[in-house]
């Protein structure tokens, strides 16, 4: 499934990137096998997401970007399919595995 919402309205990002299209993501981790796990903070106003949602993509699409648990960083989400939860869940949390493009904010 490909998300319409994003930074803007191709893959390339540059100064007329609009921050409100954005997807903020707070970092919670980064797995042996580089896959990154984030919490959306923040996300557009026509997002497909709905309630909590945390998102998983490989570390090589935030562009050798360095990033440790805790920091907020933006991305475009260029697809996405939810995943099912293995073990006991209160089903208000949503898990989606993302293909992200990452915005540096000194492109904003």
């Amino acid at each position: 499934m490909i998300v319409s919402a994003g930074c803007s309205n191709d893959d390339s990002i540059d100064d007329s990137v609009d921050l409100t299209q954005c997807y903020t993501i707070r970092i919670n981790g980064i797995d042996e096998n580089g896959i990154v796990s984030g919490s959306v903070i923040n996300k557009p106003e026509e997002s497909n997401f709905i309630g909590d949602c945390v998102i998983l993509f490989d570390k090589s699409d935030l562009l050798s970007k360095t990033v440790d648990s805790g920091d907020e960083i933006y991305v475009k989400i260029l697809s996405f399919k939810e995943v099912p939860v293995v073990g006991p869940s209160t089903y208000e949390t949503h898990f989606y595995r993302c293909k992200v493009h990452y915005v540096n904010r000194v492109e904003l």
